[in-house]
């Protein structure tokens, strides 16, 4: 089975998958739901490990549905990137360590909320004046904005 280790991020996301035969294989896509589908449907099923982030729960769910293994891991594990030197610290590298993470185990898995239990969590979201507060902003389309980010219904200026 393929390790594979994405480190996602609002626009684009760096890929690094370990073939069966130990081959390196190093991408950027887009990070979109038509992207992912296009570069990770055509694989077989492989195991893919990706920090915990605004995007990682629907790129989870978008690779769940593509038939992968997908761990969502802590990024506050230490040994998750202890294989690596990382003097300079790049999207490539952090792929890189965190397919070798996927591949040797060292990784602690963070929470994700189940199923059941998400339409109960985004009843909880509000946009009020109290949440625009808490959030440090005047401008509740940045609450808008990061809500549909989390949901995978981001819109990229180009």
């Amino acid at each position: 089975m393929e390790k594979i280790g994405i480190d996602v991020h609002k626009k684009e996301s760096q890929l690094c998958i370990i073939t069966e035969e130990g081959e390196v294989i190093e991408q950027r896509i887009r990070t979109e739901r038509g992207r992912f589908a296009e570069v990770q449907g055509a694989r077989g099923k492989a195991k893919v490990l990706m920090e915990a982030s605004t995007e990682s729960e629907w790129v989870a769910r978008c690779l769940e549905e593509l038939g992968h293994e997908v761990v969502v891991a802590d990024p506050n594990f230490a040994p998750m990137y202890g294989t690596k030197t990382r003097r300079v610290k790049t999207d490539k590298r952090d792929a890189r360590a965190l397919a070798d993470a996927c591949a040797s185990g060292t990784y602690r898995e963070a929470h994700r909320t189940s199923a059941a239990c998400r339409p109960l969590v985004l009843r909880g979201f509000r946009f009020g004046p109290r949440a625009v507060a808490a959030a440090g902003t005047r401008r509740p389309s940045r609450l808008l904005r990061n809500f549909s980010r989390a949901l995978g219904f981001a819109a990229h200026a180009h």
